[in-house]
């Protein structure tokens, strides 16, 4: 009797815990890291560089930034370049499709592209952030 008992406490254990496993995949789908695509295959990419004139103007930079991107507007017609900053971080944020993304991963100066992402807090039993 005991070892009935047993097996079926595991068994309640077992299911319980792949159930948790099952709501928490549905949880992570419905909140993906990375930013949705548009329509054409689009997201915002992070590119980080080395190198460039630390006394450029802000339209050199620009002009820089735009060297790298296979056009200035996407297929939607929106532009490519979103921001420019070059301070102590050499880094644009732009509009690529996950090929182009690759494209310009592997040119002279970039240093690191990411795709850009959200992170969500999590909660613990009782609804408190972690």
């Amino acid at each position: 009797m005991a070892a009935a008992v047993t097996h079926f406490a595991l068994a309640l254990v077992l299911l319980l815990t792949i159930i948790d496993i099952s709501a928490a995949a549905t949880i992570l789908a419905e909140k993906p890291d990375a930013e949705p695509l548009s329509p054409s295959g689009y997201r915002t990419y992070i590119v980080s560089l080395i190198g460039g004139d630390i006394g450029m103007d802000d339209a050199a930079i620009r002009a820089w930034h735009l060297s790298f991107l296979p056009t200035n507007m996407t297929s939607e017609g929106k532009q490519r370049l979103l921001q420019s900053y070059y301070t102590d971080l050499n880094r644009f944020f732009a509009l690529l499709t996950e090929e182009e993304a690759k494209v310009v991963a592997g040119k002279p100066n970039v240093i690191g592209i990411i795709a850009n992402g959200y992170k969500y807090l999590q909660e613990d039993d009782e609804g408190a952030l972690e």
